[in-house]
């Protein structure tokens, strides 16, 4: 058994049933199980939101039962949920996702949401950025972050799945948007896009799944990671999201 490092933990809770057979007839291969979820807590619009996708031996399992802590997540064609606001009822620090299917498995995550932060500094600090400056953010650390990202995307646009975002690249504690945050499209030979915008930090712990939390950001993550769940007959991926401080740049076509 692997599992990536971090704050997400496997516990030994699987259960796999199969009927014993005649000799003269070919077995059923054994259940393969996949998961792949979100937890998104998100201070700014004052919403938490836990998703998850289940599917045995390549198909979408409806009936499972699935918690987290000692809440109950709805099915609604195939995609677990649960919503919950205000935000504060999804306590910082650690719970349980647990996922059971009938008599043929049992298993748990113990996961946390990461404490608090904040932006401390953005560069520059008139909140206005001409075409040869860079811009870039400090913050505090969080508590249990396993790592950061970055987001901007013009005013109005947030929440429509629309921006850039990128990884910051180990635990550290600022860094620079890359060029594209402001051009065209976000790609890199554009031109500037001037105006406002709103700039972003997450938290993250563990593998939280990009396209179950695109819709619940303020810009979707810049890609997704590799799974965190490698076990004989389990993979797949969870992970959770702190969005909690926004701050904004001008951003000047010369």
């Amino acid at each position: 058994m692997s599992i990536a490092a971090g704050l997400f933990l496997l516990l030994p809770a699987i259960y796999v049933a199969c009927d014993s057979y005649p000799s003269n007839i070919i077995p059923v291969l054994p259940n393969t199980y996949r998961v792949e979820g979100v937890l998104v807590k998100d201070i700014i619009r004052n919403t938490s939101t836990i998703r998850l996708y289940y599917q045995r031996s390549d198909s979408a399992v409806n009936s499972a039962e699935v918690t987290y802590g000692l809440d109950t997540l709805i099915c609604d064609d195939s995609l677990y949920g649960l919503a919950m606001t205000p935000a504060g009822l999804l306590r910082f620090g650690e719970d349980t996702l647990q996922v059971v299917d009938e008599t043929l498995l049992d298993f748990k995550f113990v996961g946390i949401v990461a404490d608090t932060f904040s932006i401390e500094s953005v560069v520059p600090d008139r909140r206005e950025k001409l075409s040869f400056e860079t811009v870039s953010l400090s913050w505090t650390g969080a508590d249990s972050a396993e790592g950061y990202i970055m987001a901007a995307v013009k005013k109005g646009r947030a929440y429509m799945e629309k921006g850039y975002s990128q990884y910051v690249s180990s635990q550290v504690t600022s860094e620079t948007f890359n060029a594209q945050a402001f051009t065209v499209d976000n790609v890199p030979t554009n031109e500037i896009d001037p105006g406002w915008y709103y700039l972003f930090i997450y938290t993250y712990t563990g593998i939280p799944d990009s396209a179950l939390s695109s819709d619940l950001l303020p810009v979707p993550l810049p890609g997704q990671l590799g799974d965190n769940i490698d076990l004989d007959e389990l993979t797949g991926r969870f992970g959770t999201i702190l969005a909690i401080e926004f701050d904004s740049m001008n951003v000047v076509a010369e």
